[in-house]
């Protein structure tokens, strides 16, 4: 997770859009057609057990769109300013003022992390009216993109890959370090049904033990007690460690929680009070296959 977050996000946001929707209309027609965006694990655009990647809020209020030529390769016919949706590591969801052809290839402009706004490659495979000239352009990228180079438009919740979890195939050893009892009771009753194996600690100097000898992911609580917490990542980046952290957290703060992932520096995050849905996803990052290309077009993961 980036500590600068560039200025070309905020740019995009400060021009127009295909539709002429300001920031305030746009975020009144997606809590519209998104449900409670304060929610993402239940809002109506992240349900879909059929999907593979799972989207996340991604509200730009304009995106640029280059539309390839269809007969000459790496050809610009056209740039189009759209405003986005939601995204995935597979796609990305836009709003546009008129219809596009499926299979059309375009470039989208996406904001990253480390490479500043960035054309990413991919294909219209949906394009579905939604009210008036409005439209929702589902594209599928070339390529799968990480995640964590978008993240950092929006920390009000864990970004993962996977949308669905078979809790029964996921499988490897997993240590839960957190001061908390009733948390590590939580926590075993959560991986319930899984195979995974679980061990326990309460302190920072059990945990570190515990990933010397090797554990697939290590889950660490802020109820350590922050210089404890602090010092168990810190440590294990100076012993070069390779074991996945995952940090676990109940702050609510906004601004708080961006300092706290910037300093540790974890793999991914999970929020208190613990839920199995989302905490699956958080373990299967590191521990389960990634699906298989199959020729299937997950349009719907944009």
């Amino acid at each position: 997770m980036s500590s600068h977050l560039g200025s070309s996000g905020s740019e995009q946001a400060s021009s127009g859009n295909s539709l002429g929707l300001t920031q305030r209309d746009l975020r009144a027609l997606l809590d519209k057609l998104d449900g409670d965006p304060s929610n993402p694990d239940e809002s109506r655009s992240m349900v879909d057990t059929g999907r593979t990647y799972a989207r996340h809020n991604f509200r730009l209020n304009a995106v640029n769109v280059e539309i390839m030529h269809a007969e000459q390769a790496d050809t610009v016919a056209s740039t189009i300013r759209v405003a986005a949706r939601n995204i995935s590591a597979g796609g990305v969801g836009l709003l546009h003022r008129g219809f596009v052809h499926l299979g059309t290839q375009v470039r989208v402009h996406l904001p990253l992390a480390k490479q500043g706004l960035t054309p990413v490659p991919g294909g219209v495979r949906r394009c579905q009216h939604i009210s008036g000239v409005a439209h929702e352009l589902g594209v599928q990228f070339d390529e799968n993109i990480d995640l964590d180079e978008v993240s950092w438009l929006d920390l009000s919740y864990a970004w993962h890959t996977y949308d669905k979890v078979r809790a029964h195939e996921l499988s490897g050893t997993v240590l839960y370090a957190d001061a908390s009892r009733l948390a590590q009771m939580r926590f075993l009753d959560v991986i319930r049904g899984t195979r995974l194996t679980a061990s326990k600690v309460s302190d920072a100097e059990e945990a570190l033990r515990a990933m010397i000898k090797g554990v697939d992911v290590a889950l660490i609580a802020g109820d350590l007690g922050q210089d404890r917490a602090d010092s168990l990542f810190h440590a294990a980046r100076h012993l070069e460690l390779t074991t996945p952290m995952i940090y676990v957290t109940d702050n609510v703060d906004q601004t708080a929680l961006r300092d706290r992932l910037v300093a540790l520096r974890p793999d991914s995050f999970v929020r208190k009070p613990l839920e199995k849905a989302t905490l699956l996803r958080a373990i299967a990052e590191f521990v389960a296959k990634p699906p298989e290309a199959d020729g299937h077009t997950d349009i719907d993961a944009a």
